[in-house]
């Protein structure tokens, strides 16, 4: 059975008398209330009741008070429907740009990235190119010419040319 009150405020509350004995706030002032029981209970001074849904029970906690209980007011209107809850939209991050204009960014970045690459390789391959004619060059000049210092010196010049035509052509591998 439910129970009738009303706070000091003047807003009357209907709530389950399964509430009777705990603590809340009005909604309407903040005003701390205690739920009648219904042998105690206030009747109502006619306006329309409203509903409490009690969030947590009231526990005892140190130094004997009690929390007040979170109530929520919901007003009882036989006459309108209830309203659906609105959702909150989320909002889309404008970013300054159009999608066309960030694609031809993308694009010019990545070309960007291919022509690095490609100077890379080619400012690799020459530097391996020259400081392998170098050894060859001072392995003459001390007379080492055998067998061993000549093919470390001929991969050093293929492996260099190798990546020089590589950055000229574009043809090296993408990641």
């Amino acid at each position: 059975m439910p129970v009738a009150f009303a706070c000091a405020c003047g807003k009357s509350f209907r709530v389950s008398d399964g509430y009777a004995g705990k603590q809340t706030k009005c909604p309407a002032c903040g005003a701390g209330l205690v739920v009648p029981t219904p042998q105690t209970g206030a009747a109502g001074d006619g306006q329309p009741p409203g509903e409490f849904e009690v969030v947590e029970d009231a526990a005892p906690l140190a130094g004997g008070k009690k929390p007040a209980v979170k109530a929520a007011l919901a007003e009882d209107d036989a006459d309108e429907p209830p309203r659906p809850k609105k959702r909150k939209k989320k909002k889309k991050r404008d970013t300054g740009i159009d999608r066309e204009q960030w694609a031809a960014e993308e694009e010019e970045r990545r070309y960007r990235e291919y022509a690095t690459r490609r100077l890379v390789y080619m400012i690799a391959g020459a530097s391996t190119v020259v400081i392998s004619l170098g050894a060859l060059l001072i392995f003459a000049r001390n007379g080492m010419m055998g067998i061993i210092p000549m093919a470390v010196v001929g991969a050093g010049v293929l492996g260099g040319a190798y990546c020089v035509w590589q950055g000229l052509s574009g043809t090296f591998h993408k990641e």
